[in-house]
């Protein structure tokens, strides 16, 4: 202090304006001395623009936590922007070997932003160099999601506020703090659920899904109001179902012993299918055959649909006779039944016997008859001559002609006679003699 005295005024006021230069440009330039003097390593992460991103200011985190600070920007190159980052040491063996890279904002409207470095690829150290802009991404703005919305949209959008400010005020908050209190015995069932969602390839299972149910969605509402058709369909189908729920319950009851008795028929189903398969290569000659029969066919078929055509009400006008040709169907099946059996017989066999039989007279008469004709074709011309008899007419219509005549049978007791031919008939026929 002594010596100090003895310095001129105009130096330590000189001197004290060079420090107190000194002391703002290291207020001023404090991040930046901080972030140099910082140790660790430097990675270069390229994206497709400059978002709000600062040097020596914006935060770098992994997972939330923060691991560095941008250390410099880069917008000379075009279609992109170098954003170096200063992370601790260690970070890197953190990252992976294909590590990722996004900007995030502090809230969700907005305000800070930082870089978030995301570990991706096998397990290992990342090498350092850049990260390319094909692995990074920047966030999407709020007032830009807003913008790409239609006026009527947004009106659509406060009023679903609105209203859901009114649902909050009618008990909504308790039934969110219901929600909230019970969710977390949820969330483990829940976890085990979105698990079984991934499917058995993670990377493809429920992508997969969400396209299906996407197509699903797309064909569902193509048409429109086809799906509320569908709905409504679906409820009525749901009353009737109520309205038949105890047949239903019956038969869902006896749904075992039927698919028991399925299963039976299926079973016996085999052998029938392993024969049919066993004739059906001996049927495929048959079957080649018959196709230039089928294609000669269909020409006569189309000729004769006409005739068809003009069949069918012949066939309605004819439905009364076959009614009433079915009792006398019956009535003739009874006679027929009645003459079958021994009556048939007799006529069958010694009836049609004796008149195929030549007569020839025994005793006093051996030698007589006519050994030309039979019995049958001498009653035959006897009945042929008793109607050309017949056929005589006069003024008081048809007559028979009789000739008066003597004959064997004009003494009875002959042989030959009439008498004995109805008797050789009657022993045919069963009667006493």
């Amino acid at each position: 202090m002594h010596r100090l005295k003895k310095v001129p005024l105009v130096w330590q006021g000189f001197a004290f304006v060079v420090l107190l230069v000194l002391a703002v440009a290291l207020l001023f330039g404090k991040q930046s001395i901080v972030t140099a003097l910082r140790p660790g390593d430097e990675i270069a992460v390229q994206f497709s623009r400059d978002y709000k991103l600062k040097a020596d200011d914006s935060e770098v985190k992994v997972a939330g936590v923060p691991v560095g600070t941008v250390s410099g920007i880069d917008r000379s190159a075009p279609g992109s922007v170098t954003v170096t980052v200063k992370v601790d040491s260690g970070t890197l063996d953190k990252l992976g070997t294909e590590p990722s890279a996004a900007v995030r904002p502090t809230t969700i409207l907005g305000g800070r932003y930082f870089v978030e470095l995301i570990p991706g690829g096998a397990h290992g150290t990342f090498s350092g160099g850049s990260i390319p802009v094909q692995r990074t991404s920047t966030p999407v703005e709020l007032d830009e999601v807003l913008s790409a919305v239609q006026p009527r949209a947004q009106q659509g959008i406060r009023g679903s506020v609105g209203e859901l400010d009114q649902t909050l005020a009618a008990g909504g908050k308790d039934a969110i703090r219901d929600l909230v209190r019970d969710a977390p015995g949820t969330l483990a069932p829940a976890g085990d659920v979105l698990t079984a969602a991934l499917g058995t390839r993670p990377n493809t299972d429920l992508a997969n899904l969400v396209g299906d149910v996407d197509t699903v969605a797309n064909d569902l509402t193509r048409n429109d109001g086809q799906l509320a058709s569908i709905v409504d369909g679906a409820d009525t189908t749901a009353a009737v179902l109520a309205k038949q729920s105890d047949p239903l319950a019956r038969t869902i009851h006896d749904l075992p012993s039927t698919l028991a008795s399925v299963r039976s028929g299926l079973t016996a189903l085999g052998g029938s299918l392993d024969r049919l398969t066993a004739t059906a290569p001996k049927l495929r000659p048959a079957i080649r055959e018959a196709g230039p029969l089928l294609a000669k066919l269909d020409p006569v078929l189309a000729q004769a649909r006409p005739l068809l055509a003009d069949l069918r009400p012949l066939l309605h006008d004819a439905r009364p006779l076959v009614d009433q040709l079915v009792p006398t169907s019956r009535q003739t099946t009874a006679v027929l039944d009645d003459v079958s059996g021994a009556p048939l017989q007799r006529l069958k066999g010694p009836v049609v016997d004796k008149l195929n039989e030549k007569w020839v007279g025994t005793g006093p008469y051996r030698g007589g008859g006519n050994d030309g004709y039979t019995l049958g074709q001498e009653v035959a011309h006897m009945i042929t001559n008793l109607d050309m008899d017949g056929m005589r007419t006069n003024a008081n219509g048809t007559t028979l002609g009789i000739q008066a005549g003597f004959g064997p049978g004009s003494v009875w007791g002959l042989p030959g006679g009439l008498d004995d031919l109805a008797a050789a008939l009657g022993e045919l026929g069963g009667a006493p003699k």
